[in-house]
């Protein structure tokens, strides 16, 4: 309907004007817990191409669209449910990308990481306040930590490198937890080198490397086409991508 579409529109500019993932996502949660699941779904479907084709100021909706498990916590019990069903039902591909879950990764959830002689030593408490300290030697291996908690603290230091992000982006084997808290923190996922490691390690849930490679240019594209080691929902999702951009 030409009333719906303008407001749509309406919408997509007052989120685009916002700045910062945690404002845009509050609006995705308040819209998704408010409208019918079918407007939903085709805005979804509408800011996933717009990224897709690098529509200018589509990034920044997208990304905050893609931290799907805060999304479905604000929006409410079953809303996300809903709203796939509904994209199902109007077979609208490039949200079924970003909102169906393809699964768990490829290689076995990393849950017993090796442990670290020094960090072991170390409380909680302690760990947390000298990830936030000076840079040392030891935030090197605060990156790493096991507890999530601490990383969040590590990925928060403003003496933090995007080189240093990248090793927390990368590091393999990892923890789920570990790339939502690279989503959540720091505006890291602004940088398109953090997705591309995202993307790339095939311990990130297989969800959010699918919206990522949505980013990516074609040339990366088609090399993940072909990368065995990825997810089948990843490389197929590259080749849909790139399938949008050439008609």
């Amino acid at each position: 309907m030409p009333g719906t579409e303008h407001l749509r529109v309406a919408w997509f500019r007052r989120m685009a004007a916002v700045d910062g993932r945690a404002p845009r996502l509050a609006l995705w949660a308040e819209a998704a817990a408010e409208l019918p699941p079918d407007e939903i779904a085709r805005r979804i479907e509408a800011a996933t191409r717009a990224a897709a084709l690098r529509t200018p100021g589509s990034t920044g909706p997208y990304l905050a669209l893609l931290d799907l498990p805060e999304l479905g916590r604000r929006a409410g019990p079953g809303v996300l449910a809903r709203v796939l069903h509904a994209a199902r039902d109007l077979e609208l591909e490039a949200a079924l990308l970003v909102l169906e879950h393809p699964g768990r990764t490829t290689p076995p959830p990393a849950e017993n990481l090796p442990p670290d002689p020094i960090l072991d030593t170390l409380p909680l408490g302690r760990r947390k306040t000298l990830a936030r300290g000076p840079r040392t030697p030891l935030l090197d291996r605060l990156r790493a930590d096991p507890d999530p908690r601490v990383v969040r603290e590590v990925l928060r230091n403003p003496r933090l490198r995007e080189t240093e992000v990248l090793a927390v982006a990368s590091r393999r084997p990892a923890r789920e937890e570990t790339a939502w808290l690279l989503v959540r923190t720091g505006g890291w996922l602004n940088r398109p080198a953090v997705q591309r490691a995202l993307v790339w390690n095939p311990w990130t849930p297989a969800r959010l490397a699918v919206g990522l490679a949505v980013l990516l240019p074609d040339p990366e594209l088609e090399r993940i086409a072909r990368e065995k080691g990825l997810h089948p929902a990843v490389r197929e999702g590259a080749l849909e991508v790139l399938a949008w951009r050439r008609g």
